[in-house]
């Protein structure tokens, strides 16, 4: 089940439904997990049963998001390259690599991403114009979407737009 709340200036009102709903209804002290891009509200003290049920819950949780965002990449194979596309690379490096003196000397920060442009015969390395790319993913997470099938070069481009892919504001 959702609900869908909204973050105002007093912060955020969880409705005493969803926590009844979630079985947290009757906890006296709960507590608030914050973990990069969500936030996981937990009893203080669980038995291994609920911390077995609340592990599943997030299982189930995490495949309803990969399954989504596969659905939105596609499967490998669409763009005609049977998964010999540029985007397989097996370990997600960053695809342009330049000294730290070189980007010091041009002062670009030493993580940023870079982009390379060709004119008549030279090639311009430069700052890209987007935050993220393949070499974001974590490791084990990416061999696990390769290995699922999904379009490497599609989910490269979604994370470089930066568009919304699940939810209601959803781009299309």
């Amino acid at each position: 089940m959702k609900f869908v709340l909204s973050n105002g200036d007093k912060g955020l009102k969880l409705p005493y439904a969803a926590l009844k709903l979630s079985g947290l209804g009757e906890e006296e002290r709960l507590e608030l997990r914050i973990l990069e891009g969500t936030a996981v509200l937990l009893p203080t003290a669980m038995t291994a049963m609920e911390l077995l049920r609340a592990a599943g819950s997030l299982n189930e949780l995490a495949s309803e998001l990969l399954t989504g965002l596969a659905c939105a990449c596609g499967p490998c194979g669409d763009c005609g390259l049977d998964g010999t596309c540029d985007a397989q690379r097996p370990d997600g490096t960053p695809r342009i690599r330049v000294p730290d003196w070189a980007l010091r000397g041009a002062g670009i920060p030493e993580d940023a991403k870079l982009v390379c442009d060709v004119d008549e015969g030279t090639v311009h390395i430069v700052r890209a114009d987007f935050e993220h790319d393949l070499s974001d993913v974590p490791p084990q997470l990416l061999k696990a979407l390769r290995d699922a099938g999904v379009c490497m070069a599609e989910l490269e481009e979604l994370l470089m737009a930066g568009d919304v892919v699940c939810g209601m504001e959803r781009s299309e």
